[in-house]
């Protein structure tokens, strides 16, 4: 079934029937009586002002209508379009008069308005002319009959047709005859040229011409009053002019309506309807303008529009809940026209029917119906999107953009969890008793150190009964009143309350943190960072909705420069638009590449590399696209391609790591793999196969320290055996490890602590240390000494001013003092020499 998206005939049963009666009705009285007018049927765009004029034009024939539509008259349809300057003002009324007069004089046919001014192609039918010619004939005989010229005359003829007396017959008929051939053509000259006007006078010597009125109207008025003269139209219905926001022309059209009704001329009652937005005019200034206003509320609003879309899909042959009703309501918020959401519908059945159909049979049809009603509303976005051009298309361009501000996010997050987890480090040696008695240290430090007990609900409660409660303490600390006991001047034990504000003391001893934190389980936090740390690897391979909304891209400055519009924004926020746009705009055939794969396929070609990181939509068929020569230069890294081949294309795959297993490498590409793409372990593994020590070579001389600690984290997680030149940089940068502990792996970092030895140990990381103390995996100096011993204390006692071996087997930590004892020689140049809480034994082991 067809359906038209042109105007409806109402029924009884529509809510709109109701205006189109009323309508009638104060037509009806205007014409009676003459005071009403101008009418007006105000209502928003897409309200159904149109329906209800061609409902009252079929249902209500008693008159004679006048239909004028502007809708064919090219508008200003800019968004905020520029003030517009009184000459320009005035040359649009002008547009607007020209098409209205021209609706009403060529409207009629010739023979109805024989006097107009306004000329017209006149067709002369066959018959017509035979007459024409006939007449002429006739006409040039009955002229050689009445008056017998010689020069024409043949004596022949003239006396075989001569009837004696009965020639003047023949002459009377003939004479008779031209004199009413040429009423005729007095008539139509007369007719023709008795309303000429004389604007232009041609003179010997200049020319002197008449200015005519600027408006159309006025120069025109004998000719719009001689077209109501001769017609009997008594309804005039204007449609589309509020589409150039000009309220002048209303007040030139109230003008023309009042010289038409009072004019003796036409003599009857003339009514204007003007179907027009409520916001044409602005405060009170309509109801200067019009006589009567009529109000048409829309059928459609946000309120209804998804149950009236649903309705529309359904008719069509979408099936129930195929589109969830919260996606659909989301889309349909935007729709507040009908005959747009019935354009919606129909060209979603009709992409529907075409592209789903083959291989693409399993389309998101949430994603479909969201392409078509973003095509309706923005018809031009749309068509660049074809050419990779426009708001959208540069929104998902940017998604490599979205990615690293999203790390960024991620990077502040894994931040705030170092935080948390130090500040954890710091409080997890004490109990939440201990806390709280800390907390109430404070409150006494602030009201008077002399305080004894704390008054809770009439009951006296020493410090640390409270601290071991902690209903009594929040009890305390929920009011704003203290009540305490302390020691007075005298020796004696009074009684007296304090206003106290317990914030201050929460930010100085951080307090709720601390609590909670106590409370969360050490685990925790290696699990956070193992999250985060996955979610860094995965953020390239995240939907643009997740960049958006998860990561907080779209309150980035770069979103919001793209200059998206509502309906933009939140289709792409909620994912109906995003980076498969072009399987729902364009048909799909076995081996087909998109326009955005046949460009980079060209970049390649010509040697032009694009970002490693551009997307290959249709990857399969574009690897059945390449050709070997194409793998000999560096425009072909792609993180798409890459990932593909590894896994599908051998040698492909192997041409691709040639480019990058030569001294002369562009590593960045690797660096950024290793990040952001799906086969970093296999790729990794064949690098670091082709030369391992020239491998580390090439990375550790990369001049990109950002990139070079991304190349390095991936060389140490995916080699199998650590060359001599990366054992010697790792000694030197333990920190590397702890630092990206969760990167590497936790069985990978700890396997690379065998056969180490590390300079400057730290205890980031509990694990790792560990790891390092039971390998013997460090260099026996002072600094790592102290770290060891503090780290089994679990305190921080021992500094390079007190380390001494009686400290070392203080730790009774087997293995560190057996290393220790084993290497006094070199240990001992460590010890401190200003201590001298040596104990005997120590003393005995070391000079022995």
């Amino acid at each position: 079934m067809i359906r038209a998206l042109n105007p409806k005939i109402l029924t009884s049963e529509d809510s709109s029937y109701k205006t189109v009666k009323e309508l009638n009705e104060v037509i009806e009285e205007a014409l009676k009586k003459g005071e009403i007018k101008n009418i007006a049927l105000t209502g928003p765009f897409g309200s159904g002002k149109s329906s209800i004029l061609l409902t009252l034009r079929k249902n209500f024939g008693n008159y004679e209508y006048l239909p004028i539509s502007l809708a064919t008259l090219k508008a200003d349809e800019e968004e905020n379009p520029p003030q517009k300057t009184d000459e320009e003002i005035e040359k649009l009324n002008r547009r607007i008069e020209y098409s209205i007069l021209q609706q009403l004089i060529y409207r009629e046919k010739t023979s109805t308005v024989q006097n107009s001014r306004f000329k017209r192609i006149i067709h002369i039918d066959e018959g017509t002319l035979r007459k024409i010619s006939l007449n002429a004939i006739l006409f040039f005989i009955s002229f050689l009959i009445a008056f017998e010229p010689k020069w024409l005359r043949v004596e022949s003829i003239c006396n075989a047709l001569n009837w004696g007396d009965y020639n003047i017959i023949f002459d009377s008929i003939a004479i008779l005859y031209m004199l009413t051939i040429l009423y005729f053509v007095v008539e139509y000259f007369v007719r023709s040229y008795g309303n000429s006007k004389l604007n232009k006078l041609n003179l010997k010597d200049g020319v002197i011409e008449i200015k005519e009125e600027t408006s159309i109207f006025n120069n025109h008025l004998d000719e719009i009053l001689y077209f109501f003269q001769v017609t009997k139209y008594n309804v005039v219905i204007i449609e589309d002019l509020d589409r150039f926001g000009s309220p002048d022309i209303f007040l030139k059209l109230r003008e023309l309506n009042q010289l038409l009704n009072e004019s003796k001329i036409v003599s009857r009652n003339i009514v204007f309807v003007y179907a027009v937005k409520d916001d044409i005019f602005l405060n009170e200034e309509r109801t200067k303008f019009f006589d009567y206003i009529t109000t048409v509320i829309p059928v459609i609003n946000p309120s209804n529009s998804k149950d009236i879309l649903k309705a529309a899909l359904n008719e069509r042959g979408l099936e129930d809940n195929v589109i969830k009703d919260g996606d659909l309501r989301d889309m349909a918020f935007f729709v507040q026209d009908m005959r747009i959401l019935t354009n919606i519908a129909n060209e979603f059945q009709q992409y529907r029917e075409k592209l789903c159909t083959g291989n693409n049979q399993k389309l998101n049809l949430t994603k479909l119906l969201a392409m078509i009603v973003y095509k309706n509303y923005y018809p031009k976005d749309f068509a660049m999107l074809h050419r990779r051009e426009g708001k959208v298309y540069n929104c998902i361009k940017e998604k490599p953009n979205f990615a690293k501000g999203a790390l960024d996010e991620i990077a502040k997050k894994e931040e705030t969890l170092e935080n948390e987890y130090q500040a954890f480090l710091k409080t997890k040696h004490l109990k939440e008793s201990e806390l709280r008695l800390i907390y109430l240290y404070k409150i006494r430090e602030r009201i008077n150190n002399k305080v004894t007990e704390f008054i809770i609900d009439g009951q006296n409660y020493s410090l640390d009964q409270i601290s071991k409660d902690k209903d009594l303490f929040n009890k305390l600390i929920s009011k704003r009143e203290v009540c305490y006991s302390y020691w007075g001047y005298y020796g004696g034990n009074e009684h007296t309350s304090y206003t106290f504000d317990f914030n201050s003391i929460d930010k100085e001893i951080n307090f709720k943190r601390r609590i909670a934190l106590l409370r969360i389980p050490e685990s925790k936090f290696e699990r956070d960072r193992a999250m985060l740390y996955k979610q860094k690897l995965n953020v390239h391979k995240y939907r643009l909705k997740i960049l958006i909304g998860h990561y907080k891209q779209g309150e980035s400055d770069l979103y919001k420069s793209i200059g998206l519009s509502e309906m933009m924004d939140v289709f792409i926020r909620r994912g109906f638009i995003d980076e498969e746009y072009y399987d729902y705009i364009s048909f799909f055939y076995e081996g087909m590449v998109s326009l955005a794969d046949r460009e980079l396929l060209l970049s390649i070609k010509r040697d032009i590399p694009k970002e490693y990181s551009y997307h290959i939509d249709k990857v399969e068929n574009f690897v059945k696209e390449l050709l070997p020569y194409m793998f000999e230069t560096k425009a072909i890294l792609n993180n798409d391609l890459l990932d593909y081949v590894s896994s599908s294309h051998k040698d492909y795959f192997n041409l691709i790591m040639n480019i990058l297993e030569t001294d002369q490498a562009p590593l960045d590409f690797l660096a950024q793999y290793y990040l952001y793409g799906n086969a970093q372990k296999q790729v990794y593994e064949h690098y670091i196969e082709w030369d391992e020590i020239q491998s580390w070579i090439n990375i550790e001389s990369w001049n990109n320290n950002d990139e070079k600690n991304t190349l390095i984290e991936g060389w140490l997680k995916y080699s199998k055996e650590i060359c001599k030149e990366a054992r010697g940089w790792l000694n030197n940068h333990y920190e590397f490890l702890t630092d990206r502990f969760e990167n590497i792996g936790k069985e990978r970092c700890l396997d690379l602590v065998i056969d180490s030895e590390f300079k400057k140990l730290n205890d980031k990381n509990s694990e790792l240390l560990k790891q390092s103390i039971d390998n013997q995996a460090y260099e026996i100096n002072s600094h790592n000494l102290c770290i060891i011993a503090n780290f089994i204390f679990n305190d921080s006692q021992v500094e390079e001013g007190n380390l001494n071996l009686s400290r070392i087997r203080d730790t009774k930590y087997s293995i560190f003092i057996e290393d220790i004892e084993n290497n006094i020689d070199k240990a001992v140049m460590h010890f401190s020499k200003d201590c001298k809480d040596e104990t005997k034994d120590s003393l005995l082991f070391i000079v022995y």
